[in-house]
Parts: structure tokens; sequence; C-alpha cells
């Protein structure tokens, strides 16, 4: 990630300057920060995907405050599309959660259900991309939903959906799906893109898990 956005980041500045560039970075850069993170925030990167992230929001400030170009950084919290497979949490929950409805499932197994998350739609955090790159000046910007809730409200949440009812045994925690770690709160602030661009999230985790069941279902 490090060297590919620095070898872009230089052929912009070599060949044309007036390209407006957009760098995503993630949340993840803010390590064991407390939630809610904004801009402002001390990082503290906790895995080498996140210190390469670190090293690209650098990269980003120095071809914008040493060379003058314009480049925005979105640092993105976890966001999501029906586009995904099944390997990611909220279509994990969605798809169980339908095939259960349809007597194709017993159980949900899932990790940590106190663990709290803040995923957006996609479709929205692009459209704030697009909207950076219409400001006069470039800056950074946190891109999130601003809330949070435990992966136990999302669960609650698609079976509400999809009128199926809740009981100890249909859903159940699997130690194999903790992950290593003390893994933060990630929620972040979005106060800042709100003034600059009026972001305004209109999804977050528990519409977002009860829109794909629906979509599902239908």
């Amino acid at each position: 990630t490090f060297a590919a956005v620095g070898k872009f980041l230089e052929i912009v500045k070599r060949y044309d300057t007036t390209c407006k560039v957009f760098q995503p970075v993630t949340a993840m850069m803010f390590g064991n920060a407390a939630s809610p993170q904004n801009e402002d925030t001390k990082f503290d990167p906790q895995s080498p995907y996140a210190c390469a992230k670190v090293g690209a929001y650098y990269l980003a400030r120095y071809y914008r405050q040493v060379h003058g170009m314009f480049v925005c950084t979105g640092i993105l919290y976890n966001h999501d599309s029906p586009r995904r497979s099944e390997e990611y949490l909220l279509h994990k929950i969605a798809r169980s959660t339908v095939r259960m409805k349809k007597g194709e499932q017993k159980i949900l197994a899932l990790g940590n259900l106190d663990m709290r998350v803040d995923i957006g739609f996609a479709e929205e955090d692009m459209e704030a991309a697009n909207d950076m790159l219409q400001l006069e000046k470039p800056d950074d910007y946190i891109i999130s939903t601003g809330t949070g809730c435990t992966i136990n409200d999302m669960v609650n949440a698609a079976f509400q959906s999809a009128k199926l009812e809740r009981t100890s045994s249909n859903v159940t925690v699997d130690l194999r799906f903790y992950q290593p770690g003390n893994l933060p709160t990630m929620i972040g602030n979005n106060n800042k893109a709100k003034k600059a661009f009026g972001f305004n999230p209109s999804f977050n985790s528990l519409e977002l898990v009860s829109w794909l069941v629906q979509e599902l279902l239908s």
C-alpha cells in the first residue's frame, strides 16, 4: 500500500499536478484510541495493514503540503454493500438468517457478540469521496455513520426483519471466530465531513443488515 501510493502520487506530481486525488485510508490507524475518534485523534496502528495505511496517509499529506497537490484522504470506517460475499460479517448474519427462515440452516455461530461496530453503506462512502474532490481546498475527513452497535444488536435486527424467533440454541458463540488481541471500538466522529460537504449517511449497521435480509427474501 505505502509503496503503491508513493509511486502514484509521484507520477501525478511529475505529469499533472492539477489532477485531484482521493486516497482512502482506514479507521484501523487509530488502533486502541478511545471512541469516538476524530481527525485529530492520535494514530496507534495495531496491524501491518494499519501501519501501511498510516504511511499512505502521511504520503498524501506530504504531497499536499509540500508540492501543493490536491490530495484528500478519506479515513473510512467499515462499509458494505450487497456485492460482498458471505465471508463478511454483515452478509454472514443476513444470509444465515434467511436460510434459517427457510429451514435450510439451524444455527448461526459467531464470535464476540459484544463487539461494537460502525458499518456504513459503501455507495454513500464513495459519494463522500466525490464530494471531497469538489471542495476548493483538499483536506482529511473521517467517513463513518457516527453510530455503533453490537454484533448482538445486528443479529436481533436481522431476525426481526425476517420475522424469525431468536432462541438460545439457534444463535451460538464459537471461540474459533474470535480474533486475536483486544479489538478496539471503532466509531467515528463525522462532524467535519458534515460541515464541509453535507455528509449525512442514511444507513447504519442495523439498517444495512435489515435491508440485506429483505433483499434476500424478496
